[in-house]
């Protein structure tokens, strides 16, 4: 043991396989010797290093044949620090030692050892002392966020700040006044009706309380206060809100979880001291607990390093250098390729940095793509490319040294222009062709200019970096959990007084108490019976699944499901996770968008047709999904006027959705807005409430609802249930499925459909009063223990119906099933309801939709003008940036629009066109596909529910954004035309105007078309760059249309900028007769534009043309991808 490094591991392993100890008669005796020696060999060693190491014993099936030919077990030291993955996973195996994996073993063998070495588990007390929790809010209708409440809300801020004018906000106590202790060892409930304060009280202990809430009050963990210590290590908060990056497996979440909070070095130090207390008292813990808690100590090395994060840009810079450098003709020498490689692989890190510090600043993708214009804009206008040093006015002098784009570009153009082949003498000056150059574009000619723009490029990247860093660091979410306040303006007072009223309670909600409350639901309609029989769901194998070995071609998901629907009845879908309840509901309602469906489907005895179906059905989703911009009451009532006849009047329609909002209990947050999931808005038990309702204003005969209950707590879900269980009273047919239902829950069915992994039924009929049918069922299978006397019979029920039950008895209960009198039973209904009653006909409406196709275009543009007017992040953040950029813009180029003296001016005029054209438009491409990828998954919902036509959204949609596109374009064309001083004539202000008009709606509607075409809004913002820089390279502004080559003039031609471009400088410039000179040419302006960049004359009005047609296309595809294509898989 006297040697270092690692031979005391290699004596222990010499040790642990002596050859003493080969072939003895007694192999446990042996064993247990071998452990013996080797807990003494450990025992050795110095107490710092006693910790690094553990027994390990393997079965001889754990043991390799290469290792070991004696076929007993083998027990060997391991190294914590050095363990691989197989042995990692051996140690954990070892220490839940069940073949359940009890996790309850390991806690109570590791309890067990620390009382042994008279170790106390470290304990936390939570003490909290008059705690209070309050907030500032607005009330009523100032709490939307509508454009002009948006403007209203900043000026506020901003003169409260300066102490100008008091806040008109209304304060609201959350929590008010609250003690208590949260003693260790003891699970504490927290009970209370929703707007209670419980999620503010778990966030306010576990010291994640939003830093806007207003708190007083004592909170401390063992004494200690919050500031004290890392909240976090100590405590964690597990949000209703399941929030994870949808791009890791689960393997990988739970390991970046544990890598970051993973053992810390205290736990090393606890363990190094339990094993020194053991020590002395000369206790030798189970190998397999000790194993398993000195490797937890050690946790695992993050072996990610930095380069591994730079290899993805540097081979883009390497493709790029590789195709581009030579193909353009850049100088042929290596030492230039190279230099080009890693001045763009610097470029490349300085922008990653650049809009990785926008998207943590903005913190809304929205925003953040407008900032990441912005910067672009300054970047790109202010870096000496498109207006020259020298012509850049003084008061943005500053921003020329502040551009990464001047290091870029001077770093670039010296590393070309100071080759050998431009070192030849000029003809017309002195100095080398190159410097000629450089000197002509205001560039320097010295190298050393280029490891200067790479250095400043590198300082970039780390200063854009440590920024995000901060930024993460200490900026929140821009989207807090807020709660609504729905008091008006005439009812001030009794928020000022703090006063929350309580929802009312069951019984003077429930219809059966009010009249009225029932007279919303019996609105006429026909009450209707579905019949299913060998309903079989294949989907297509997929392909990890073949590559492991499986033959088959295809997955059966259903197998032979049957069973009746009828009105009146309330029908429970139930099984464990798997079994098929969802798919079985997607199947019957239609909403499969892909596999095989097999078997007879009847409404009423006549076969079911799917336009027809979704006139008379509603299905109530799991998620909640709806426009996050519109109220309760505007929800259903835009459902309402798309799915109710249109026979029914405006009056009876309002009266109907107020009945359903009373049912729901909704009417008291009939002004709340519905926000985003986990975000804003409504709470998830408000929004499963709204989902219901939304459906239920439709008036259907056929309800499927999946899940209901789901994350509702018992208050919430019972509300959910009593107006089920109403809506079934009025002779509606509803099925639901359901998740390990409670007593009360359970007993509000009538049948039940009960399905087992693999899409089998295993029970279908009537439950019975308590469920005595059913219970009767399964207790007459032999084998199955009777149930507990009070005991819950769905519990029950699931609990006798797994496969380990049928293993223990022998028996499938599906095959039980359909040899019993029960199926039978049902086979019967079937048979009867299967066939038309006489003298009814099948279901038909004289279209496919309630509402004629103008009625869903109004009634959805009306629905998409809220939910515009209440996107301040899109709207007023496009308006500001559409005004901030003319100012730019207008100073930058100020007053050079009547200078026409040079080629060199005239470009400058040209430029001013050209990046006012792109960048706004780009802004207004990017800006807009997170409103339509929010809202197409609405529409995915809307639609399978038939709602409207695809092509009547999509007219919506389009149309919504005309008067926003409108106003920034007399906002953008008014402040620069004037500001760049162009021509003052009316003719060619107006086709300026017309032209910004036209280029930002073909962006818009560009951009639009991309999500349209995509399958997410990433996707999409992917796709667009590509054409961006298509569109950008082949313009005519940078490479002018005379020198295109000619296997790429065809993309000239339908590049939409190029026409703006052409249009917009024929219209400015076009007859110009000013003489101008510049290299190789004199003439006039209007000769300029036609030979060196082949703009004819008399164009204007066939760009006009081309512009309306490309908005017409881009518009078209969007609507018909709308129409055609859906993303969504079920």
């Amino acid at each position: 043991m006297a040697a270092s490094n690692g031979s005391e591991y290699f004596e222990l392993e010499i040790n642990a396989t002596d050859q003493s100890f080969s072939r003895p008669s007694n192999a446990e005796l042996v064993a247990r010797d071998a452990q013996e020696l080797l807990w003494a060999a450990i025992e050795r060693l110095p107490s710092q290093k006693q910790s690094n190491f553990a027994l390990l014993t393997r079965n001889a099936s754990e043991i390799s044949a290469s290792e070991s030919d004696d076929g007993f077990k083998r027990t060997e030291t391991i190294d914590v620090r050095k363990l691989n993955k197989s042995k990692r996973e051996l140690v954990v195996k070892k220490a839940l030692a069940t073949e359940d994996q009890d996790n309850f073993n390991l806690l109570s063998g590791i309890k067990e050892r620390l009382d042994r070495a008279g170790v106390a588990i470290p304990k936390v007390e939570i003490r909290f002392q008059n705690l209070t929790v309050g907030a500032d809010v607005q009330v009523g209708s100032r709490s939307l966020p509508t454009l002009i409440n948006y403007t209203y809300d900043v000026i506020e801020s901003i003169l409260s700040s300066l102490r100008i004018t008091k806040s008109k906000r209304h304060p609201l106590t959350i929590l008010n006044d609250v003690t208590g202790i949260v003693k260790p060892g003891r699970m504490t409930l927290l009970l209370g009706p929703p707007g209670s304060g419980r999620s503010t009280l778990l966030k306010a202990l576990a010291g994640k309380l939003d830093r806007n809430l207003k708190k007083t009050g004592n909170i401390t963990y063992n004494g200690h206060q919050l500031d004290e210590f890392c909240v976090q290590r100590t405590s964690a908060y597990i949000s209703q809100s399941d929030n994870h990056l949808a791009e890791l497996t689960v393997r990988e979440t739970l390991d970046f979880a544990a890598r970051c909070q993973g053992a810390s070095e205290g736990f090393a130090e606890y363990i190094k001291e339990l094993s020194h207390l053991e020590k002395e008292r000369k206790i030798r813990p189970s190998p397999d607990i000790d194993a398993f808690m000195k490797a937890s100590s050690v946790g695992e090395h993050v072996r990610l390093h930095s380069l591994d994060l730079l290899h993805a840009q540097l081979l883009e810079a390497v493709v790029w250098s590789c195709v581009v450098y030579y193909t353009v003709g850049f100088a042929p020498s290596a030492g230039r390729f190279f230099r080009f490689m890693f001045l763009l692989f610097s470029v490349h890190q300085m922008a990653i940095g650049l809009f990785r510090l926008m998207a943590a600043i903005a913190r809304d993708m929205v925003v953040a793509n407008t900032f990441g214009s912005a910067a672009l804009l300054v970047i790109f206008l202010l870096g000496g490319f498109i207006i020259p040093k020298d012509m850049i006015k003084p008061w943005w002098s500053w921003a020329f040294w502040v551009s990464p784009l001047t290091y870029g570009q001077r770093a670039l153009s010296v590393n070309e222009f100071t080759a050998t082949r431009w070192m030849e003498k000029s003809r017309t000056g002195n100095g080398t062709v190159g410097d000629n150059v450089l000197h002509a574009y205001s560039m320097p000619s010295s190298d050393s200019w280029y490891w200067l723009g790479v250095g400043v490029l590198l300082v970039y990247a780390i200063f854009f970096n440590s920024l995000v860093t901060l930024a993460l660091a200490h900026l929140h979410p821009l989207r807090k959990a807020q709660t609504v306040i729905l008091a008006d303006t005439n009812e001030a007072d009794s928020t000022a007084n703090n006063r929350v009223e309580q929802v009312p309670n069951s019984s003077q909600t429930s219809p059966h108490a009010d009249r009225k409350g029932k007279k919303g639901m019996i609105l006429p309609f026909q009450p209707l019976t579905m019949t299913f029989h060998n309903v079989n769901y294949f989907v297509d194998t997929p392909k990890e699944m073949r590559q492991q070995g499986i033959p088959e071609k295809k997955l059966q998901l259903l197998s032979n499901v049957s069973g009746v629907f009828s009105p009146g009845v309330l029908t429970a879908l139930v099984g464990s996770s798997g079994a098929g309840k969802t798919t079985l509901m997607d199947v019957l309602a239609g909403r499969k968008t892909g596999g095989y469906i097999e078997g007879e489907i009847k409404i009423s005895g006549f076969p079911k047709e799917q336009r027809t179906f979704a006139r008379i059905s509603g299905y109530v989703e799991q998620n909640d999904i709806h426009s996050p911009q519109v109220t309760v009451e505007e929800s259903l009532q835009f459902s309402s006027s798309l799915r109710l006849p249109k026979e029914i009047s405006q009056q009876k329609r309002k009266e109907f959705v107020e009945e359903v909002m009373s049912l729901v209990e909704l009417d008291t947050l009939r002004h709340a807005l519905v926000g985003m999931p986990g975000s804003t808005g409504l709470s998830t038990e408000q929004r499963k409430r709204l989902t219901i309702a939304v459906e239920l204003v439709a008036n259907p005969s056929i309800i499927f609802m999946d899940e209901p209950t789901s994350g509702l707590d018992a208050r919430a879900a019972a509300i959910v249930m009593r107006t089920v269980r109403n809506t079934v009273d009025t002779g509606r047919t509803v099925v639901c499925t359901i998740h390990q239902p409670s007593i009360d829950i359970f007993e509000a069915f009538d049948e039940l459909l009960l399905m087992k992994r693999g899409g089998r039924v295993i029970y279908g009929g009537k439950l019975g009063t308590h469920s005595q049918i059913m219970i009767d069922y399964f207790e007459g299978i032999g084998g199955i223990s009777p149930i507990p006397e009070s005991y819950n019979p769905a519990t029950w029920m699931l609990e006798v119906t797994t496969p380990a039950a049928e293993q223990r008895i022998g028996r499938d209960f599906a095959d039980i099933y359909r040899n019993s009198d029960q199926y039978r039973n049902v086979e019967t209904s079937i048979k009867q309801f299967s066939v038309p009653q006489d003298g009814e006909e099948p279901l038909k409406f004289d279209s496919t939709y309630s509402q004629t196709t103008l009625s869903q275009f109004l009634i959805c543009l009306w629905k998409q003008r809220l939910v515009y007017w209440r996107s301040p992040q899109y709207n007023v953040m496009r308006l500001c940036f559409t005004a901030i950029s003319a100012l730019i813009f207008g100073s930058a180029f100020w007053d050079i629009g009547m200078k026409r003296n040079s080629t060199q001016q005239l470009l400058v005029v040209m430029g001013a066109l050209y990046s006012a054209c792109l960048f706004l438009g780009v802004n207004n491409a990017s800006s807009v596909q997170p409103i339509v990828s929010i809202e197409r998954t609405v529409f995915y919902r809307e639609k399978a529910a038939g709602m409207y036509s695809p092509i009547a959204y999509a007219f919506a949609q389009g149309l919504v954004e005309v008067p926003y596109i409108f106003t920034q374009t007399i906002l953008f064309g008014v402040i620069t035309y004037f500001m760049v001083n162009f021509e003052r004539n009316a003719g060619k202000f107006f086709l300026y105007l017309l032209f910004m008009f036209l280029t930002f709606t073909y962006f818009t509607f560009y951009g639009m078309m991309a999500v349209g075409l995509t399958p997410s809004q990433q996707m999409a913002a992917v796709v667009s760059s590509a054409f961006y820089s298509l569109w950008n390279l082949l313009s005519g502004f940078l490479v002018p249309k005379p020198n295109i080559p000619g296997w790429w003039i065809w993309f000239y031609y339908i590049s939409p900028v190029a026409w703006t471009l052409r249009g917009i400088i024929t219209s400015q410039l076009g007859d110009v007769e000013t003489i101008i000179v510049g290299p190789g040419f004199k003439g006039s302006v209007k000769e300029y534009l036609e030979s060196s960049l082949g703009y004819e004359p008399g164009m204007v009005g066939v760009s006009v043309a081309v512009l309306i047609a490309f908005i017409l296309v881009f518009f078209s595809v969007f609507a018909l991808s709308v129409k055609v294509i859906n993303f969504q898989r079920r």
